[in-house]
């Protein structure tokens, strides 16, 4: 039979008892359809169709609709329908309305058992399905192992999963199994360990953020700083776009006044909008989509690249568009609030910046005086505070020179913002008061539509926390920065200046306004520098003899060499783990060799999916990233965490080498062209992106 809808029974997701919650008598386990409680004024209501896994064949397209009751529903084969899934789902559907939280929160179980459920279908036998209390055990085993490799993954790679996410999937996956079978969550750990994401675990200092990453986070703020900036202090109507190539980031979104949830909403196309982000008039619009061959309402049109929308729907999209920016802003309390708003992330973005420039604490930079900083041509800007901590010493931050243009921008926008009240705040940095009214309708300052919404007499400090606008932003389009709050950023800074001091405790408590003993405490740590010049010898031979543990095979192991027109997805190579399964080290290497980690790609040099182009481009990527080992030794901390990490890396790349020559001889004259090469700076894009950060930061000259 063809794919139909099947006949539906639909229930609400929240049960109005326990008792209605385990009463599905004369209804279909399969035929269900859990909705969300249909709001007055809501046009689009929620559904959770668990029952269609009961079927193993669907039509899992978008947008379809049962025209009988006008809501989702998906097209299934009857005749692919597995009677022994019916309890499962059954149990499953009990599970979700039995719950005592929130709507909300009941939403968000039923979307994370679905997640649960894509996975069955996509990778479980269809005789393993969870039938039975074992192998309902088995699935959740293979879960955990799923989720726990994703959580492992680079941010960036498809498949990637954030560790709050693994957690909550996980632990609804395993409460689902416990009611279903009558197990305690004892029992089920006694067998398959949970997941655990730690929220207050304290930071060891091998775990301090990179350099790189904090300042790829600076980079990101300064970039849409600049553009707010502009912006605002232009009475741009909205929307505006926000470009992130400037910080080095290949990301550009829509921007108008408030954050959104829903990438649809925030994409920028030029179907819709000019370079700056200005929205089309209807002429220019139609004029585009003519000059393109879509000339039918009926022609499919792909939105940068994704999606399959016919004309008309792009056009009834399009004016739906005008039409809100026409309303936001000609009506001139809601641009004034959407401005307000705008201001505050400037406000934000800036101020992470100044953070990282000047190492204040949240307290001491929270509450900086304006008239409390002196310019000083040869160095920039000095700014002195109280450290209430620390019995109210003064503590002194500079704002370097080549800092300045910035900081007479936030000037520049500090004015405007100061001209909407009614005396200007006696510190530097501060957003807009809600009014006593407000406060007790909404949070956040996206709720000020009107004048009156604002206390024009008052402000409020910058919270010591990080934006949840940022968060909005990074989440939403998927960016691949990472946020750091205040104390982070304090904490890497800090200790960079302990690095770049040269280990002296005196100075850096100078510069952080801290005593000599905290530094000690919280920023050193033992480098090769401070090791006796006689222990060199034998940190040597150490290291030689490190180099050659954790293989099976005295003699080189090889490595997998491929001659094709790929293109590498790896810094130091290519990964074939297509199928994204597990990474596990090649046969010939034993325990002592590091474990392959997605996250960490010098690890893949040991994993039984690395492969090599033995051509100029994988060779300069392999050469490059060789060449960074000397600074890698002073970003290890210490000589034994060298050799313990970073030596038997080391080794397994001179390893690869030497195969290459004796495998392929005349390769050997290519290698050591590339190897002058890289010596003289002409490194690989990805490892010279590297290299010039630790330039800027001070690892490197």
């Amino acid at each position: 039979m063809g794919m139909q809808f099947r006949p539906a029974s639909y229930l609400p997701i929240k049960a109005n008892s326990l008792k209605e919650a385990e009463t599905l008598s004369g209804l279909h386990p399969e035929n269900i359809i859990l909705i969300e409680d249909q709001k007055s004024g809501k046009q689009s209501v929620r559904s959770f169709d668990f029952g269609r896994f009961c079927y193993t064949r669907k039509d899992l397209s978008k947008n379809q609709f049962n025209e009988q009751t006008g809501l989702k529903q998906f097209r299934i084969d009857s005749s692919s329908f597995r009677p022994e899934r019916r309890n499962f789902i059954a149990k499953t559907i009990e599970f979700i309305r039995e719950q005592r939280g929130a709507e909300s929160s009941v939403i968000d179980i039923a979307g994370n058992l679905t997640h649960f459920f894509f996975f069955l279908e996509k990778s479980i036998d269809e005789d393993e399905w969870p039938s039975t209390m074992e192998k309902s055990l088995t699935c959740y085993q293979k879960y955990v192992d799923n989720i726990s490799h994703r959580m492992r993954l680079p941010r960036t790679a498809k498949q990637a999963l954030k560790g709050r996410s693994g957690y909550a999937f996980t632990n609804t996956a395993r409460e689902l199994v416990c009611s279903a079978h009558g197990l305690s969550k004892q029992d089920i750990e006694r067998i398959i360990p949970s997941l655990v994401v730690s929220r207050s675990d304290p930071i060891e200092q091998d775990q301090i953020a990179s350099k790189s990453d904090r300042q790829k986070f600076v980079h990101f703020c300064l970039s849409i700083f600049e553009q707010l900036h502009e912006s605002i202090l232009n009475q741009r109507p909205f929307p505006w776009r926000i470009d992130l190539s400037n910080a080095g980031i290949d990301k550009t979104f829509i921007w108008a006044g408030q954050p959104s949830s829903s990438p649809k909403r925030s994409i920028y196309t030029d179907l819709f909008y000019d370079e700056s982000g200005a929205i089309f008039s209807e002429e220019k619009h139609e004029q585009i989509l003519n000059s393109l061959g879509f000339t039918r309402s009926g022609d499919l049109i792909k939105i940068n690249g994704s999606g399959n929308s016919n004309r008309s729907s792009v056009n009834s999209w399009f004016r739906k568009k005008r039409a809100y920016f026409h309303e936001l802003n000609t009506n001139d309390d809601l641009y004034e609030s959407c401005l307000r708003t705008s201001y505050e992330l400037a406000t934000y973005c800036f101020w992470y910046s100044f953070l990282a420039a000047t190492s204040l604490n949240y307290s001491v930079a929270s509450e900086l005086r304006v008239g409390s900083e002196e310019y000083i041509p040869e160095r920039g800007y000095v700014f002195s505070g109280l450290k209430v901590r620390a019995r109210n010493k003064t503590v002194h931050a500079e704002f370097k020179k080549q800092f300045q243009r910035f900081f007479i921008k936030f000037q520049e926008l500090r004015s405007w913002a100061v001209s909407q009240l009614d005396k200007e705040p006696p510190i530097w940095f501060f957003l807009f008061e809600r009014s006593k009214e407000t406060k007790i309708a909404a949070k956040g300052t996206a709720h000020l539509h009107k004048k009156s919404d604002f206390d024009r007499s008052s402000y409020r400090l910058i919270p010591n926390c990080m934006a949840s606008t940022l968060k909005s932003i990074v989440r939403t389009w998927e960016i691949d920065v990472e946020l750091f709050p205040p104390r982070m950023i304090r904490q890497g800074v800090s200790f960079d200046f302990y690095k770049l001091s040269g280990s002296d405790s005196g100075i850096v408590a100078q510069k952080l306004g801290s005593s000599i003993s905290t530094v000690q405490q919280a920023y050193s740590r033992v480098n090769e520098e401070d090791s006796p010049p006689e222990l060199a010898d034998y940190y040597n031979r150490v290291i030689t003899s490190v180099k050659a543990v954790g293989r099976s095979d005295s003699n080189h192991i090889p490595v997998r060499i491929i001659d094709d027109d790929s293109t590498d997805n790896l810094p130091v190579g290519n990964c074939d783990n297509s199928d994204f399964v597990k990474p596990k080290k090649a046969e010939q290497f034993t325990e002592g060799a590091p474990d392959p980690d997605c996250a960490r790609s010098e690890t893949c040099l040991f994993c039984e999916f690395f492969a090599i182009h033995a051509d100029e481009t994988g060779l300069r990527k392999l050469l490059s990233f060789r060449e960074l080992f000397p600074l890698l030794k002073e970003r290890a901390g210490s000589i034994d965490r060298y050799i313990a990490v970073f030596a038997p890396i080391e080794g397994r790349i001179e390893e690869i080498l030497e195969h290459i020559k004796k495998s392929y001889l005349y390769k050997a004259a290519l290698i050591e062209e590339i190897s002058e090469e890289v010596s003289e700076g002409d490194l690989d894009e990805f490892w010279s992106h590297h290299f010039n950060f630790l330039i800027e930061l001070g690892y490197a000259e």
